[in-house]
């Protein structure tokens, strides 16, 4: 249980191996990715309301999974956060993906220190009675899709037109100041202020 629970400090430890290791646009594509991809569980979960095997079966798995202190937390989280009709897609399926894809293009050294937990993401939330393996297999495609779109919209040329390139009769140069123009790096979008 411990990589069903250790997916939680991996949330931000990623954003920051990111950030010390490759500026913070690869910070925004990360987070970006995350956000896809738990928009896209939750979506799954109004579209397919699957309930998981804790759920559909609350007979056959009433008792509580022996453990150390993961177990223990993994069963908090089951008693106090999870609902049914929340098991299709799995997000933690989906969240480790982005981490490990993103440590992967961020840092090898990193991707590989947590190859093992985030690949047994996937057996431990079965085991767990968390998702069945399809939520998971499904979770882990969203991850590949998310990032993916996210590493391309970042690659995408900028659609701000540099001031100098701005034709003079759409913008008279009396109202557009050059020491007024501002850049968002992380955006890549210039903005003009008028005058």
């Amino acid at each position: 249980m411990l990589s069903y629970v250790i997916y939680v400090p991996l949330l931000p430890f990623t954003a920051w191996v990111c950030y010390h290791y490759a500026g913070e646009e690869a910070v925004y594509e990360y987070i970006f990715a995350l956000l896809g991809v738990n928009i896209l569980c939750d979506v799954g979960f109004v579209l397919f309301p699957i309930a998981s095997q804790l759920f559909f079966d609350p007979a056959q798995y009433s008792v509580a999974l022996n453990g150390g202190p993961f177990t223990a937390m993994a069963e908090w989280i089951r008693a106090n956060q999870h609902f049914p009709g929340g098991s299709m897609p799995s997000p933690h399926n989906a969240a480790g993906t982005v981490m490990l894809l993103t440590l992967w293009r961020r840092h090898r050294g990193w991707s590989l220190v947590f190859l093992p937990l985030l690949v047994s993401i996937l057996p431990s939330t079965v085991y767990g009675r968390f998702h069945y393996i399809s939520d998971g297999l499904i979770g882990i495609v969203l991850g590949i899709v998310m990032v993916r779109i996210a590493a391309a919209l970042r690659e995408a040329p900028s659609a701000a037109i540099p001031a100098s390139r701005i034709p003079a009769s759409r913008t008279p140069e009396s109202r557009i100041s050059e020491s007024r123009v501002r850049v968002l790096p992380s955006l890549r979008i210039k903005s003009w202020r008028m005058s």
